[in-house]
């Protein structure tokens, strides 16, 4: 996840580097955003920091509903083997996962209560995300461990 997260940011580098290079209208954006930044008092820190944790954010919800779908796929396939409807009930079950999951990390998050916390700045928001991404790396840590159990009866998905 980390060296995705590299390459990632090395492409959004080179992409805005190209933009800067290809087209005059990016000068003018970037001196908009300047403008407005400095009328809400924002510093580019904070900016650039809300542009990290969206990404991280990003990262780690899409290897989670990889790791759910996988789970839902596998847990279908090993118990209705040879079903008609093996296909629906694989998506029912990857619904019922990522409800019950999102369940679970909103009750934690409200015995931790984050939901109590006034946040004004993208690295208070960040830190508020912590318990999240940190459920939710265990549930996909979870998801693919008891895949891997259900794949040992050997079932080809």
């Amino acid at each position: 996840a980390t060296a995705m997260l590299v390459v990632v940011i090395a492409l959004c580098i080179l992409d805005f580097v190209l933009l800067d290079r290809s087209f005059e209208e990016f000068e003018l954006m970037k001196e908009m955003i300047d403008m407005i930044m400095n009328l809400t008092g924002t510093e580019k820190t904070e900016l650039y920091f809300g542009f990290l944790s969206a990404g991280c954010e990003l990262l780690y919800t899409l290897l989670s509903v990889v790791a759910m779908a996988y789970f839902s796929i596998t847990l279908t396939a090993t118990t209705f083997q040879n079903k008609k409807y093996k296909g629906i009930l694989s998506f029912c079950v990857f619904v019922i996962v990522i409800v019950c999951s999102n369940l679970l990390i909103t009750q934690v998050e409200k015995m931790v209560g984050i939901y109590d916390l006034v946040v004004t700045t993208q690295s208070e928001l960040f830190i508020a995300m912590i318990p999240r991404m940190i459920i939710d790396c265990i549930i996909v840590v979870v998801a693919f461990i008891l895949s891997s159990k259900l794949l040992e009866k050997k079932v080809s998905l």
